[in-house]
């Protein structure tokens, strides 16, 4: 369990929603094709994963549900269907998926359903193209920063439609790839990989606020990396979250520095290699104006938790963010540092 301090305000904005069709090529028009996987495939349990070019969503959104639509304009009864679906960044390139499920799966994984997913019966629309009728809310939504890299759509199909009511568009070549496979494990090897992919609707608010990780953090004495992480959208009046996470047996107090310079700090460059003191490989990337902490350690870890003021004279702003825990048996310095987080409000 992490420890959280809250920091309040009565002022809220509301969320601008946002909806990309993906790929954005077919948010007019259609490809006339379907496809089977991973929704009707027909012989058991089934694995599929899809990846999405991050450069055709326009800003971070948060996804709160995906959409699928009929590339055909045929009647078509609806049904049910069993999966777990989780999101996540790419490990690699959109165009570059493994075939091995496992490989492909990058940072931020997260169960964003898992049960019984209803397709809801087709009369035919004449429109072209056809529209999302096919909804699956998240349980848990996923925040994506496209700048952060390529989006990765894992699904556990446990019981599939096995009819042509659960094969939805697809298009070819225009920003995803997938790999499928019936192992009936999503860490399985041995998958099919090709450029198809089917036409998705993320739903969800978007997010006009940035966050940009730069360099790495040290090992603690545990040897585990700090790593300090985000959560929420960094807009005006909105909950924003920043973690540092330590080895799972660490307890030392967190630190969390905010500066308003990467650059220099007191006329030091920045960043400033912390190994000149005696922490190898650690690194100071952010001036301090701010110390805050220390925040209590459970082990794993601590979080501040805010809610953002909604100031428009906030709007643009940037700062830069880095954890610290002091930890005399890491180095003969003492102390270990995270990567960076450039924060900018939208």
């Amino acid at each position: 369990m992490r420890a959280r301090l809250l920091l309040a305000t009565l002022a809220f904005a509301a969320p601008t929603f946002a909806q990309v069709v993906h790929p954005n090529a077919y948010a007019g028009s259609s490809t006339n094709s379907n496809n089977a996987w991973p929704f009707a495939y027909t012989s058991g349990a089934g694995d599929y994963q899809q990846s999405f070019d991050g450069s055709q969503f326009p800003a971070p959104m948060t996804i709160a549900q995906i959409g699928f639509r009929y590339g055909t304009d045929t009647v078509r009864a609806g049904g049910t269907v069993d999966c777990k679906i989780w999101l996540s960044y790419c490990a690699g390139p959109f165009n570059a998926l493994s075939s091995t499920f496992a490989t492909n799966i990058g940072v931020g994984s997260t169960v964003v359903f898992d049960g019984i997913a209803t397709i809801p019966p087709f009369a035919g629309d004449p429109a072209t193209p056809n529209p999302f009728t096919f909804f699956i809310p998240f349980t848990t939504p996923f925040p994506y920063d496209p700048g952060q890299g390529d989006l990765l759509m894992t699904v556990e199909m446990r019981l599939s439609g096995s009819s042509s009511w659960a094969a939805f568009e697809r298009a070819s070549g225009a920003g995803a790839s997938r790999v499928y496979s019936n192992s009936g494990s999503t860490g399985g090897a041995g998958g099919t990989v090709d450029l198809l992919g089917l036409i998705t609707l993320f739903d969800g608010p978007q997010c006009a606020g940035r966050v940009a990780s730069r360099g790495a953090g040290c090992n603690d004495s545990t040897r585990t990396a700090l790593v300090l992480s985000s959560s929420g959208c960094p807009g005006r009046g909105t909950a924003f979250a920043l973690e540092v996470e330590t080895g799972a047996s660490n307890q030392a107090p967190v630190l969390l520095m905010m500066g308003l310079s990467d650059q220099n700090w007191l006329g030091i460059q920045l960043p400033l290699d912390l190994g000149l003191f005696g922490a190898t490989g650690c690194s100071l990337y952010v001036s301090q104006e701010a110390l805050i902490g220390p925040l209590a350690n459970p082990g794993g870890g601590a979080s501040l938790q805010a809610l953002l003021p909604n100031d428009p004279l906030l709007t643009r702003a940037t700062s830069y963010w880095q954890g610290l825990i002091i930890d005399p048996l890491a180095n003969s310095f003492g102390l270990v540092t995270s990567n960076m987080l450039a924060i900018t409000i939208g």
